[in-house]
């Protein structure tokens, strides 16, 4: 019989030898893989590692982008919070004073007529005598305004109820499409997350109620009549000097300290506001230190040229109107 060669030899061996697949992935002739094989652990251990990879890579994508929706918002504030994101760090700076603002009745229903013209939207207190009203208590930097929107805080009307009568007359929302507490939540989210740092605005009823105390303690209409400046009737007003303005309100306050004194300017027959138009007393902020003391407006200056929805600045040497539909 003839021998058997190298190649046959080696094929009787492999078909005579139990080959335990599980344990023997690869079996080599010639060098070359022949077949290779997988056990049911291996593929399960294959396949996790990459799985359990993107599943948390997915987790922490969803995670980080999407974490600012799990907060409740009203719609205003959501809207308001997302205007000003851009400013967050700016509005964690620190304050050092506080305006207080208040608006001429006749004045603020002429601007708010003229900003939303020709809607049919109109002023609450369009046909009623002019008074002096709140706008608002705002904390803001030396030589500038803000900071806004300091904490995340929430309106609760309910808190307002021993003097939601007085806000109701003295610190109005002035569209008649709208309630009080539209205008009162904007405030305490804007401003008196910011005032709330000291004990007098701590929370909304405080803060609420300084602001009605401090309208009490600068009655402007009183200090205004002091140094004889009257409101006048529309058809045959001369106006006041805003020098006259600005030395009755310090004079009958017993202070120096200068109040900004802010005009409706309505437009001209150019129609720019530039030439002949007429400039209407609108607002008088008076500015406090944190412990509520007298001194004078820092933001002045940079308001001097400032013209916002037609408001600035009154001029000097020019007739400022100051009147009263009721008269």
């Amino acid at each position: 019989m003839a021998e058997k060669g190298n190649g046959t030899r080696l094929l009787d061996k492999l078909n005579n030898k139990l080959v335990d697949s599980n344990k023997i992935p690869y079996v080599h002739l010639d060098n070359k893989p022949k077949k290779v094989y997988w056990s049911t652990l291996d593929k399960a251990l294959f396949w996790s590692v990459p799985l359990l990879i993107f599943i948390g890579c997915t987790g922490l994508f969803l995670l980080v982008t999407q974490q600012e929706y799990f907060v409740d918002f009203d719609d205003e504030y959501d809207n308001l919070m997302l205007q000003n994101k851009l400013s967050e760090l700016e509005s964690r700076k620190p304050w050092d004073e506080l305006v207080f603002t208040q608006l001429w009745g006749y004045s603020s229903c002429l601007q708010f007529k003229d900003k939303h013209y020709p809607s049919d939207v109109t002023c609450r207190y369009a046909d009623q005598a002019s008074f002096w009203s709140i706008h608002g208590i705002w904390p803001s930097q030396e030589g500038t305004e803000g900071p806004s929107f300091c904490s995340r805080v929430q309106f609760n009307i309910t808190q307002l109820g021993p003097i939601r009568s007085s806000l109701d007359l003295y610190w109005y929302e002035i569209d008649n499409t709208k309630q009080g507490d539209y205008f009162w939540s904007h405030e305490w989210k804007k401003h008196g997350s910011c005032a709330k740092e000291i004990k007098t605005f701590e929370t909304e009823l405080k803060y609420f109620s300084a602001g009605l105390d401090l309208r009490s303690k600068y009655d402007l209409q009183s200090a205004l009549k002091a140094g004889n400046i009257i409101p006048e009737k529309p058809a045959d007003a001369a106006g006041y000097d805003v020098d006259q303005i600005e030395k009755s309100i310090q004079s009958s306050l017993g202070t120096s300290a200068i109040p900004y004194i802010q005009c409706l300017r309505t437009k001209g027959s150019s129609g720019n506001g530039n030439d002949d138009g007429e400039y209407y007393l609108l607002a008088v902020e008076i500015c406090l230190t944190k412990d509520l003391q007298l001194i004078d407006c820092s933001h002045k200056k940079r308001l001097m040229t400032s013209f916002r929805d037609n408001a600035g600045p009154c001029p000097k040497n020019t007739p400022i109107k100051y009147l009263d539909n009721s008269l």
